[in-house]
């Protein structure tokens, strides 16, 4: 109980201290460049994003195997390296040929588009934070990532207020920094635990054979990005760079919040994956009352973001971006979902259900783009977060439905919504569920 606090303690005021700063940040720059070119910066980040997941090697499932499988550590932490690496390098070339291919009207967001994928030759190495989170040793991840974003906040203030012609490239380019600095000093936190850097690239891995298990998590990924970020590509080509900069400063004040489930999800899967290999029954009670604390919190938050939205705009970023206040009021209803899809992970990991993950995404993923092809030439950045929140509703709790095997979570879900059930959940969780989520530790292998 004491290691999942304490590495909960530790993820959360990591998260906290990286929203801060990334909220402070995003003020300065916002306000110095304006909503247009803001959006063109917006664009940029948010076309290498809707691809980022496509790296991350399925984290919940490397997660759960450095768990259970202990003695084959190296040989996990060697295949997701090399997965994600040969990803990367396909996906550089890809942000490339999309850049030369934008329009006119986004010709600005063609340097800093790849510039920014520069991120994704990167990122590969980051797959040493899912060892780091089997052990609950939260400590040296949380570091290493603070250095790097304290280097590239501190470069994009300076960026921003000195200007210039080619401030959106430059900004672009502290993205791969903050990337670089954050790997570097992960690995050497790994180096200092024992960790060999040379045996993921020189060891023995079965690269194939875990691609094919991760492929439909990797496609899940892909798929949720698509429904987080395509909207604000989308917006830059059918309607202009003022919307996207608008439904961008919404954004990123929605999601905020996202960091609570992450950071809770990240430090009680390595005892949820250990109860479930011990104790079935016991695993679906205490499972039971983690999604009802997950789904509690996002209403909390709804209630509160949705309150505060005007004057948090209005104070925040000033009277040129007043019109995201709205678009923020709609987009943080589809929190509840987040919240509920971050907790099925566990679900999905311990079950093996990835492909079923997969197709709930994609579901997702189509049903956010055709709404968006439907509401943006009518509403703009609006009706992009109507769409948006409607494809978090069908693919995270409508999308359970149409599997047996995901059915019983759908009813888990949904029984949150009975005050008296949630309470009870709400009483458990302290005392019952912490005491016992247990996860095993151990040395590299």
């Amino acid at each position: 109980m004491r290691r999942v606090l304490e590495s909960i303690g530790v993820l959360t005021a990591e998260r906290v201290f990286q929203l801060v700063s990334v909220a402070a940040v995003s003020i300065v720059v916002a306000r110095t460049l304006g909503p247009s070119t803001f959006g063109v910066y917006a664009f940029a980040l948010s076309a290498v994003a809707l691809v980022g997941p496509l790296l991350d090697a399925g984290p919940t499932l490397l997660v759960r195997d450095l768990v259970t499988m202990p003695e084959r550590r190296t040989e996990l932490l060697a295949s997701a390296f090399r997965v994600a690496f040969a990803i990367g390098f396909i996906l550089q070339v890809a942000a490339v040929v999309f850049a030369v291919a934008l329009p006119e009207k986004l010709a600005q967001a063609q340097a800093p588009v790849v510039i920014a994928a520069l991120v994704l030759l990167v990122r590969p190495v980051l797959v040493l934070d899912y060892w780091f989170q089997s052990r609950l040793d939260a400590r040296p991840a949380a570091m290493a990532r603070l250095a790097g974003l304290g280097v590239g906040s501190v470069l994009r203030i300076v960026i921003a207020l000195q200007g210039g012609q080619h401030v959106v490239a430059l900004l672009a380019a502290t993205t791969v920094v903050e990337a670089v600095v954050t790997a570097s000093l992960m690995l050497a936190a790994f180096r200092r635990r024992g960790g060999t850097a040379l045996r993921l690239v020189r060891g023995h891995a079965p690269v194939v054979a875990y691609f094919r298990r991760v492929f439909p998590l990797l496609v899940a990924g892909l798929s949720i990005a698509l429904y987080m970020r395509l909207d604000q590509v989308m917006l830059g080509f059918l309607s202009d760079t003022r919307e996207v900069g608008n439904y961008a400063v919404a954004v990123r004040l929605s999601e905020f919040a996202y960091f609570l489930p992450l950071v809770v999800n990240a430090s009680i899967l390595p005892g949820l994956s250990a109860l479930y290999e011990r104790d079935r029954a016991g695993f679906y009670e205490v499972y039971d009352r983690v999604v009802g604390g997950f789904f509690a919190a996002a209403v909390l938050c709804v209630i509160a973001i949705f309150a505060a939205a005007p004057l948090l705009v209005s104070v925040l970023f000033g009277r040129d971006f007043e019109g995201a206040a709205t678009i923020l009021q709609v987009h943080i209803l589809g929190l509840p979902f987040v919240f509920l899809a971050v907790a099925q992970t566990a679900w999905n990991a311990v079950h093996e259900q990835q492909s079923l993950a997969m197709w709930r995404a994609v579901g997702g993923a189509v049903i956010n783009m055709a709404l968006n092809l439907v509401l943006i030439p009518e509403f703009g950045a609006l009706g992009a977060a109507v769409a948006t929140v409607t494809a978090y509703a069908l693919a995270g709790v409508a999308g359970n439905a149409f599997s047996r095997r995901t059915r019983p979570f759908m009813w888990m879900q949904v029984r949150q919504a009975s005050p008296v059930h949630l309470l009870r959940n709400l009483v458990a969780l302290r005392h019952d569920v912490l005491a016992r989520l247990r996860p095993p530790g151990g040395p590299i292998s």
